[in-house]
């Protein structure tokens, strides 16, 4: 089931770029989430149901590194 949610993600996602014709600014944004979730200690503080949303958002300099994940 995670596959094939994520290759609808994915699919819509491509639509969405080639409508709007950013294919290089969602590749780099999408590099920077990569890179930004690859580590295990920023994935376990998102995931962890404990740890308060406002916490989250208050991360510093989220908002200036990827913009897309403003939230």
């Amino acid at each position: 089931m995670a596959d094939s949610t994520a290759g609808s993600y994915a699919n819509a996602l491509a639509k969405v770029v080639n409508f709007n014709g950013t294919l290089e600014a969602t590749s780099v944004d999408i590099e920077k989430v990569e890179k930004f979730f690859s580590d295990p200690k920023v994935v376990y503080f998102f995931s962890n149901p404990t740890v308060d949303i406002a916490k989250k958002r208050e991360l510093h300099g989220i908002d200036r590194a990827t913009p897309c994940l403003q939230f």
